[in-house]
């Protein structure tokens, strides 16, 4: 009994940690933003995309770290499309 509710603790102080570092993650995204003034722009653009799109295609386990990964590059692509990119 006191053994599952360690585990429990232990998975939720885990899952607040994982929550704590994709907001950063995020927040980090919105900060850097490229710049599609110059054909360099948007070959950076084009390689995020694609670089984004690679992370999902990859991620098909239920893993923690799969789920985050694929949580981040879902926000990524979604922020290039909400800003018109």
């Amino acid at each position: 009994m006191e053994n599952q509710k360690l585990t429990e603790r232990s998975s939720s102080s885990a899952r607040r940690s994982l929550k704590r570092k994709l907001e950063e993650d995020l927040q980090d995204d919105r900060k850097v933003s490229p710049s599609l003034s110059s054909e360099d722009g948007h070959q950076d653009l084009e390689r995020e995309v694609r670089t984004q799109v690679e992370i999902l295609e990859s991620s098909f386990s239920s893993s923690e770290s799969d789920r985050a990964s694929s949580k981040r590059a879902i926000h990524v692509l979604s922020e290039f499309a909400k800003n018109g990119n």
